[in-house]
């Protein structure tokens, strides 16, 4: 029997620059995934995006995915409304830190991806 020490909690491990693009979120469970595992979301009430990642049909909005060292819940085509919610993992019977997905969260600094003006290349 696998014991799940700790409390669950779930990082940002995929950024987006923009809304329309995908984010990922990744609940850290050691040698995961024979229970089931799945993904809540707080709007006040508690929503349940999917049961079974293993198992759970995706849908336009959510999909997941389990990995060995915990599992996924990809939220496609970011809106605003995804924001400033809470997500919490679910495992087993243990369900997770609630816990509030924000802006600074989400998205990846935009000046990063800006070109710096100069020409590195070869001139012709």
């Amino acid at each position: 029997m696998i014991q799940v020490s700790g409390v669950l909690e779930w990082t940002v491990t995929g950024k987006a620059t923009d809304y329309g693009q995908n984010v990922t979120l990744f609940c850290h469970v050691p040698n995961c995934c024979p229970k089931d595992a799945g993904w809540d979301r707080w709007t006040p009430v508690q929503r349940t995006l999917f049961i079974d990642v293993k198992t759970g049909r995706p849908n336009k909005k959510y999909d997941g995915k389990a990995e060995k060292d915990g599992y996924t819940l990809i939220i496609q085509n970011l809106t605003k409304d995804d924001l400033n919610v809470s997500y919490s993992c679910l495992y087993g019977v243990t369900l997770g830190q609630s816990k509030f997905l924000l802006n600074a969260d989400v998205f990846t600094n935009k000046s990063d991806n800006k070109p710096t003006g100069r020409f590195s290349g070869i001139q012709m």
